[in-house]
């Protein structure tokens, strides 16, 4: 039972591992992942899967099976859930499949504690173990970036929106289940995104596949998209009395702003060693201790446009930029392109620390029972607008207008905080809120970054070239001297 445990667990090794290719190899690493569930569970079987999946659905339902009705609820589910994982045509996230497979796991423990008598002991231990196993490598597998899923039309569809947005879809889907439900004949597409992403998509497409609305955290990309003139003015009632900071030329609406972070892992990191400035952060990298080499990580600036945004912050407002991305850099900092794949990581204990990091992700991870810390420096925290913009040729710009003022409706704030865990433009009442208000010690020094022209300042092609070298020489610099080797 160890040996198949292992194995079965180098698989999901293999299949997490190349989760984000589609095709050929994931089709192999699932259908290699279902051999060995077929191997473990009909040891003595000499037919093949299609017709195990079959004894099973017809066993299903007969009380006296050999089975056993609870076993066979479970393994039918199980095998339906990896089947139709496997099937090319479905183009659903991983997000359904966890959501059934944390169910089947639930009954499974449950059937564990009530049943034991129609159960072995290994049986259920062999089960319980095996869906605890799979649910570990489902819980962190988000829908990977470009992954498209279709929200229908609770009724007859007399509406279409189709939404590129940079926020999971994990955490954005009940913000438009809501939304069905005020409009339920609109049929929603939405694209998961980098920043970066959905601004050269919206460059390069053609007006066939332009989105009806843009949802970034790229706050400079979604400024520049409205200065080039890519962007239609949207004035309605909803954003009549929105503050001058959370707009720009009521084009680019803020819709929500977030604190951005340093996370750590709370069994990794004593809570005397936790820094609360960037001063105490470079003094921690400096330590000849070296309690963070190789354990501290933060955005890839030059493939993340977030982290391109905070890093080039940094170096306008603190003095000590220069020589805390040194210091990263001798620690040989870990880089990711995405906020969750840095949270991944601290939560698994691969790193103690992340710098820079948007705040409602990190949140949601300790909601969910992650062992994590937040700390929002007191030296300065930075704060985020997410924007939201109406592309010029959206083909559906009266349906974006109407998603976008219920965003920034009472409503759709609370929907925002309550199920997306980001800050509100907009109170519970309805009256604006300021991010340069304190918030009693959970927010001590909010520098809002300002939406407009001065956002455009780094996205300059010689300024950007010129920032880059500057931060590869100092965080990469192993890579910077292999580059400059004859």
């Amino acid at each position: 039972m160890k040996n198949v445990y292992g194995k079965v667990r180098s698989e999901c090794r293999k299949v997490r591992n190349e989760k984000k290719r589609f095709g050929a190899v994931r089709c192999f690493c699932l259908y290699s992942f279902l051999t060995l569930l077929y191997s473990f569970f009909a040891p003595a079987e000499e037919h093949g899967l299609k017709n195990e999946f079959g004894k099973v659905r017809n066993e299903k339902v007969r009380p006296d099976s050999r089975y056993g009705a609870a076993f066979c609820l479970c393994l039918y589910s199980f095998l339906t859930l990896l089947n139709s994982f496997l099937a090319p045509a479905e183009e659903r996230g991983l997000k359904n499949e966890y959501g059934q497979m944390r169910n089947e796991f639930r009954k499974v423990r449950n059937e564990k504690k009530r049943h034991a008598s129609r159960y072995s002991a290994a049986l259920c231990f062999c089960l319980y173990s095996f869906l605890t196993l799979l649910n570990s490598f489902l819980a962190p597998a988000h829908a990977a970036p470009g992954d498209v899923r279709l929200f229908k039309a609770p009724q007859t569809r007399n509406a279409q929106l189709r939404i590129h947005g940079s926020t999971d879809i994990e955490n954005f889907a009940a913000v438009i289940a809501d939304y069905q439900r005020l409009h339920p004949g609109t049929e929603v597409e939405y694209s998961d995104l980098v920043a970066q992403d959905i601004y050269t998509r919206h460059l390069a497409a053609g007006r066939g596949r332009v989105a009806d609305l843009l949802i970034s955290s790229g706050m400079d990309l979604q400024t520049k998209l409205a200065n080039d003139g890519h962007a239609l003015a949207h004035r309605s009632p909803a954003t009549v009395g929105l503050p001058a900071w959370s707009h720009w030329r009521h084009e680019a609406f803020g819709i929500s702003y977030e604190p951005i972070v340093i996370v750590y892992n709370k069994r990794l990191l004593p809570a005397a060693r936790v820094p609360h400035t960037r001063r105490q952060l470079l003094a921690l990298l400096r330590d000849p201790a070296a309690p963070l080499a190789g354990r501290v990580g933060t955005y890839d600036v030059a493939r993340s446009s977030v982290g391109y945004l905070l890093a080039t912050q940094d170096h306008q407002l603190g003095s000590m930029a220069g020589a805390l991305q040194a210091a990263l850099g001798d620690n040989r900092v870990r880089l990711e392109e995405r906020t969750g794949a840095l949270l991944d990581r601290v939560t698994r204990g691969e790193l103690a620390l992340a710098y820079n990091v948007l705040g409602s992700y990190a949140q949601a991870r300790i909601d969910a029972g992650a062992p994590l810390g937040i700390v929002l420096p007191e030296d300065y925290t930075l704060v985020l607008l997410r924007t939201a913009l109406i592309p010029r040729t959206a083909p559906n710009a009266a349906e974006a207008g109407r998603f976008l003022d219920y965003l920034l409706s009472p409503r759709g704030q609370a929907m925002l905080a309550q199920q997306v865990g980001l800050q509100p433009i907009r109170a519970a009442n309805g009256a604006p809120l300021s991010p340069h208000a304190r918030d009693g010690a959970r927010v001590r020094a909010l520098r809002p970054i300002p939406l407009g022209p001065g956002l455009l300042v780094y996205l300059d092609a010689l300024k950007r070239r010129q920032f880059l070298e500057a931060w590869r020489s100092t965080v990469q610099p192993e890579r910077k001297a292999a580059a400059d080797a004859p």
